[in-house]
Order: C-alpha cells, then structure tokens, then sequence
C-alpha cells in the first residue's frame, strides 16, 4: 500500500527529481508542494478524512530557510500532523546541526538517490508502527476514563438528560435517543418483558485468523467492522445491546417499539452483509485478511431494560429468546441472514425465502423452523448482493471426496463417498452415491488424502448438495487449482537458492539472509510486471523496488511465519507457491481486442464539464523520438513514438494516458489555456523522459487546457474483483484496478478498455 510523502521544495525542477526518486520506491507517493499556499490546499484537503495524514515530509532546506523554517513548526503545532517525520535534505554538511535544533528527524544530502528513498520509507514505516501502539494505549487510555465518567455520571442521577445521553448514546441512534428523552419513562433499574426481535452477528472463523496477528492489526480489523455495522443498525432504528467479541447482540423494537421491527431488522442484516464488501476493500487495501460474518435473527419475548445497581447500571436483553437466537445464529455461515419462522411469520410475502427447514437446536427439544432470507420487498427493496467470487464454476474433471457428518461436535465415522462436480472459494456442489438422510445446516468433514476441511450443508436435492466450506484452507487450495489459475513449481539448486515459477510467465527466487528472505521476482510475460507481482505477494511488510521486469524485495521472518501459521503453509517456499497461485486465481484479465466485452450490467457515463490537459507529443520532442510518460496509473511509463498523431491527456489528478489526434478532435475541445498544476492540486506531477536526453520535460510547461465534448461518452461498470485490461491503445502495458474501481469501455469503440480509479471516476463522470 503506498505511503504519502509531503516533499516541500519552491524549485520546480530538485520537486520534479525528489518526486521521480521518492516514487520509484514503488511503496510511497510523492505529494509536491512549493510554498505554504500549497500546503494549506493539502491540509484542506485531507480534513474530511481524519485519518490522512502523510507519513512523512521531505523539507529542502533553502527553501525552509527563506520561510524562516516555518513549516516544521507549523505542521508540528497541529495535533492531527504532531510526530510526523521531518526530513530535511541539504547541499552543504555545516547546515545539517541547524536542521536537526529545528525539529528534523533526519537529515538527507542532495543529490538523492534510492537509497535514500529506502530511508525515508523504513522511517515512515516505524512511524507507522508507533502511530498503531499508540492507539492501542489511548484505546486503554479511554477505556479508564470511560469508567471514570460513568461513576461520575452515577453521582448526577438527578440530571436526568445528561444520564440519558451518556448511558444510551453508545447504543441507540439519535432518532430513538430523542423518543426517549421526549417520554422518559423505564429510565431506572429493572425493566419489562417484551415481544422483540433479537439479532446476533459475528466474524467466522476469526479468532482462528487473529491467532498470530498483531494486537494493532487485530484492532484495526474489528473496529472498523463494528463500527459500519452498528451505524446500518442504528440507520434501521435498532439497539445495539454489547460487543461480543467480534460479534454484535442487537434488539429492535425496544426501547422504542416502531411498529415494522421485523422488516427493519431484515433490512439492516441484508444491508449489513451487503456492506462487508467495503469492509473487505478497506482491508485489502491495508493487506488484511479478508472476513465473513454470519447474521441469525429471532422475534421473541424477552426482559429489556436496565439492570445493575445504583453504581453502574447496563441496558440489556435476558431470556430463552436470546439464547434461541444465539443457536440459530451459530448455524449460519459467512454472507448469511438465517432467520426464524416466528420473525418472518406476519410478513413473509415481502421476502425471498429459500431453504425453509427445520433445525436441531441444542437445548430445545422441538425442532426449530429456519429460512435462508435473500431478500425484502415493500418500502425497503433491497437484496443480498451476488457475488461473482461464490459462483460455482465446473472441475476439469470430476474429484472423489469422503464426507462424515458431525452430530453435537462428534464426528460419525460412517463413510459417505461423493464426487465434487463444481467449486468456487466458498462452495462445493458435489454429488453423493449413496442415499443417506443429511439434512440442511448440518456440519461435516470432508477428507481427501488425509488432508481435512470442514463444511456445512446449504442445498440438497436428491444426491445433488451445496456445501459452504467453513474451514480446511489446504483441502480447498488442491481443489482449486484443479481449475483455476496455474500451478507453482518449487525447485532448489544447488546453492540452496530456492526457485518457484508458474508455468513460463513469472519466476521467484528465495535467498536465505536469517532474520528475512531476499526475494527476486522476473517475469517473462507482458501480462505481469514484476513490480506489480511483488506488491501482491509482500503487501506492506516488505520493502520491494524494480521495474515491468525485475524486482527486488526483503520479507521480514517475524511476519512471514505469522502468514505461514495463518494459512498451514508449513515452509516460506510453500507458502509463497500459494500466494503465486492465489495471484492467478484473484486476478481477472480482459482483452477488449482478442474479445468482445459483454456490456451487460454495464451503465451510460458522460464526463462532466471539468477540465483536462492535452500535449501534442510534437511539442516535447520531434517527430520519430522516442517518449517515456511516468503517469499516476503507469508510475514505469508510457512508451510511445512522438508524432503528429499521438497526444497525451492529463487528468485532474495527475493520470495521463495517450490518445490519438482524431480521437482528440472527436471527443474534446481545444484551448490555448495554460495549465498550472499546482493550482490545480494535482496527485502527481508528470514527468517525460526523452530518449537520448538526462533531463526530464515537467510536462505542465507544455499543456494547454481543454474540455470534454457533451458526446464523449464510455459504458462502465464497477469491479468486484482485481483486473488487468488491455485495450487497443495498450497492447504492451496493462492497466490495473482493484474492487470499487471502473472498467470503461468508450461509447463509440468496444475495443477500447481501460480502468479509471475509483475516485478520479467519481470526481469525473457521470451518470446519463
């Protein structure tokens, strides 16, 4: 993930170096500033996210000296950018000492070189590092303080408003924090049986998950998770009771009882699921595991209310209903809604059912009657999002698989033989020989070559059965590379270098160097840039650099043998095998040339009237030479021949890509309006290198401005997993996107693809 750097310096050219040299690193990206205007622009932006912040800011140290060195101070006295890293570069060494009286953190000579940007990279990092410990001790912190108000709070029992909001602001939404200081009857110890609607969310398989992560990243992971949860329960009027760990106990229809309690808590578990695809974008961008929660629900009579003593009171919901929503909720799986017949009882022809059965509940002697909800109609129309990942697609050739049923977490021994038909991450259709009585939601463990994995039931219809895999990553690993993606082969030479490749596109080399392993990737193929590859296997504990074809990076052993235990790879090279595999398997490829895209689900977009740079390529070099663009999208470069026909648009953000004349003079209109990139507080700052020439062009000294045409229209449509497109503009290069990017497909050319980034689309196009 890349780290944003501040590089201040007032001169155009050592701005336009620093930020080559900072970016090559491959892990941070540079945000140029010139003077204290800019920066204030920077600050200004970054104020809706409370979380932005650089990890580090580069000073030059003349340009410091004539703001009589305000801006270590200035940045220093915001609490939001206090402890950030000064690093200040200077041309002479009897200046070094001042830097350091004035704040710095390190102090760097010019030139810069790669070096040097691996430096300021390892400070971020442990800043970085120091920044996560100390949220963990302010959560403490808090934590304290919070049990200090609350006796506080305890003593001013006659200040009725204020109890109210301390001891319920937590759990209900302002809507039901006004009905009840409006009416505020029951605001005292005990409470009341009533007829509710219980619900019960909680992460699968995550303690598993954690068991070797860091207490920083754990935290992370959960709070994040709880935090969209419980605003899509309070959006739908429902009361978060407590934190079970990882999971949420949620009431509604107390302490405010809105009339329509089941539909809200049907409309808030399908949004709830459907909004774990963002939660799971905010992880993989941060390179955390990916997480699945499952959701039962229960309406019911239960006590309400407070409960405790006079010192310390708590909002909480008892009863056998409680408990029967708990079981209900343990029998569901990840991206679930498992609800009881009592709940949907008086509203089931608003909903899309499947799977209606009956359950075994421990503790219950009736069966228990449960139905898999996909869906609700009426006032809230909403579904459970399809997600393509969870398709089934068909094995190669069919696979013998022995399952045992699991009855109150015994295991039965009575063999049942099967052979898995179809298979996705998440699922398994296979077919069983003989007729045996398994029914829905039942458990079972699945063997093949004394390897294990564990499932649970979801369909059935004659031998044909669904099985959700719950757990056993290594069962599902074999079966999945049986049809999707390449195998990885593990060789070791002679000097104990241990080599993988898969197939003739990529090859990795491990180098023992004791506390981490040196890990050189090159690839053989223009479907992979070896920069690209390194970036998917380390994530952002690895230090890596290089280029489209060769790449370099260093694996701490500490994290390594975190992931390793995590996944039972058992070996660092069987593991990076497995990531290599997963590279393939998560990895979509799209040739808008060799196939026609299917533009169905795609929508209409037009640009807005927002403007955009243009360069004639004859302006920067002539006719014949060769060009190389470093652009936000493609930070190796853009390699095109100047010429009268070929152009380079620069979007708002510093993306640039290259166009042809008569696609230019189709889609958008000319000016002879200069551009001023740092008015315009562009991302990054593009730079040309000309063949045969040291220095690089700054590419805003030759762009004019121009604006779209109301006809420049694209089909584009939001990704759900990571995507590689070739277009018929880049054959040789491919553009990259992840989940919540947009593949685009220009209106008036199906061949011509390409992915615009999340926010850059949504700062640019728009719906028509």
């Amino acid at each position: 993930m890349e780290k944003s750097v501040w590089v201040i310096n007032d001169n155009r050219t050592e701005l336009i170096e620093l930020q080559r040299i900072i970016n090559e690193s491959g892990s941070m990206r540079a945000v140029c500033i010139r003077n204290h205007e800019n920066l204030q622009k920077v600050i200004d932006k970054n104020k809706a996210n409370q979380d932005e912040r650089p990890a580090a800011v580069v000073i030059d140290y003349e340009t410091g000296k004539r703001e009589k060195f305000d801006y270590s101070g200035f940045l220093e006295s915001m609490y939001k950018y206090a402890g950030t890293p000064v690093i200040y570069l200077i041309k002479n060494k009897d200046d070094e000492d001042e830097c350091y009286d004035i704040g710095a953190t390190q102090v760097l000579f010019y030139p810069l070189n790669n070096t040097d940007a691996r430096r300021i990279e390892r400070i971020s990092w442990q800043y970085e590092k120091t920044r996560s410990y100390e949220s963990i001790l302010i959560k403490q912190s808090c934590e304290l303080n919070a049990a200090k108000e609350i006796r506080e709070l305890n003593r001013k029992l006659e200040e009725k408003n204020e109890l109210l909001h301390s001891l319920f602001g937590r759990y209900f939404s302002t809507e039901v924090q006004k009905s009840i200081l409006e009416n505020p009857i029951g605001v005292h110890i005990g409470g009341e049986k009533r007829d509710v609607t219980i619900m019960m969310a909680d992460l699968r398989g995550f303690t598993s998950i954690s068991e070797n992560m860091p207490a920083d990243i754990i935290t992370d992971i959960v709070n994040h998770f709880l935090e969209k949860m419980t605003d899509i329960i309070f959006e739908y009027h429902g009361t978060v009771i407590e934190f079970l760990g990882d999971g949420i106990l949620a009431v509604f229809g107390a302490p405010v009882n809105t009339g329509s309690q089941d539909e809200d808590v049907i409309a808030a578990a399908i949004s709830m699921q459907n909004a774990m695809t963002e939660v799971n974008e905010f992880n993989l961008q941060k390179k955390y595991p990916r997480i699945e929660m499952g959701i039962g629900i229960h309406r019911g009579e239960a006590f309400v209310g407070n409960i405790g003593s006079d010192r310390l009171m708590r909002y909480n919901v008892i009863g056998g209903s409680v408990n029967l929503c708990s079981r209900i909720e343990s029998c569901s799986v990840g991206g679930q809604v498992l609800v009881s017949a009592d709940t949907v009882k008086n509203i089931w022809k608003e909903l899309e059912l499947i799977n209606v059965t009956h359950i075994d509940v421990k503790g219950i002697s009736d069966k228990v009657k449960v139905c898999n909800v996909m869906g609700i109609h009426g006032r809230y129309e909403k579904t459970l999002d399809r997600i393509a990942e969870n398709e089934c697609l068909p094995l190669r050739r069919e696979v013998s698989i022995k399952l045992y049923i699991i009855n109150n977490k015994t295991v039965n021994r009575d063999c049942i033989h099967g052979l898995v038909k179809a298979m996705s991450n998440k699922f398994m259709l296979l077919e069983i020989r003989e007729d045996v009585d398994m029914e829905l939601y039942s458990d079972v463990e699945l063997v093949r070559h004394k390897k294990k994995g564990y499932g649970k039931i979801m369909w059935r219809e004659g031998r044909q059965i669904l099985l959700c895999l719950t757990s056993g990553n290594i069962l599902k690993k074999e079966l999945v590379n049986m049809y999707r993606g390449r195998k990885a082969d593990i060789v070791y030479d002679e000097g104990k270098i241990i080599k993988i490749s898969c197939g003739d596109d990529v090859l990795l080399e491990l180098y023992d160097m004791s506390e981490s392993y040196k890990v050189v990737c090159k690839s053989r193929s223009k479907k992979i840039r070896a920069i690209e590859f390194m970036d998917f296997l380390f994530g952002e504990y690895g230090i890596e650099n290089g280029n489209a074809a060769e790449a370099m990076g260093r694996y701490p052993k500490v994290i390594l043998n975190i992931h390793i235990n995590e996944t039972g790879a058992g070996s660092a090279e069987t593991y990076f095998a497995w990531r290599m595999e997963e590279y393939f398997n998560q990895t979509d490829i799209v040739d808008s040339v060799e196939e026609k895209i299917d533009l169905t689900g795609f929508d209409v977009y037009g640009k807005r009237n927002v403007p955009w740079a243009y360069v004639k390529t004859l302006d920067i070099a002539p006719a014949g030479s060769r060009i190389i663009v470093k652009s936000l999208e493609n930070p190796t470069g853009i390699d095109i021949i100047a010429s009268e026909d070929d152009y380079l648009m620069v979007g708002c953000k510093g993306e640039v890509y290259n166009i042809k004349k008569e696609k230019f003079v189709r889609s958008y209109s000319e000016t002879e309006e200069e551009l001023d990139i740092f008015d315009r507080m562009m991302e990054y700052i593009p730079a040309v290198e000309i063949e045969g020439r040291e220095d690089s062009v700054p590419i805003d000294e030759i762009a004019h401005i121009c604006y779209p045409k109301p006809m420049s229209n694209i089909y584009a449509v939001k990704l759900s997993r990571r995507t590689k497109v070739f277009g018929n503009n880049n054959r040789e290069e491919y553009f990259l996107g992840y989940p919540g990017d947009y593949l685009a497909v220009r209106y008036d050319d199906p061949t011509d693809a390409y992915i615009i980034r999340k926010g850059i689309f949504e700062d640019t196009y728009e719906m028509i």
